[in-house]
């Protein structure tokens, strides 16, 4: 998993002041992701997306970016 923090987000998507909901519309936009669906947890909450392509890309609301490497759809199988 790569976890990127508010500071290096700010730096490194030049959006040093945004609003994490802007930054997170414009995430999706700028790299194609079709959606991103809020969701509430254990405390955290944010904006998430899971590809069928074996990703998944979480925006919190604090501004911290997650990407994770997740099991492609078509590699899970189920007796």
């Amino acid at each position: 998993m790569i976890a990127l923090g508010r500071p290096l987000v700010d730096n490194m998507f030049n959006v040093a002041g945004m609003p994490v909901k802007k930054f997170a519309a414009q995430f999706v936009s700028a790299y194609h992701i079709p959606s991103m669906e809020y969701f509430r947890e254990e405390g955290d909450a944010g904006w998430c997306s899971t590809s069928p392509h074996g990703y998944k890309v979480a925006i919190f609301k604090n501004g911290q970016l997650t990407i994770e490497n997740i099991a492609k759809r078509d590699s899970l199988k189920f007796d």
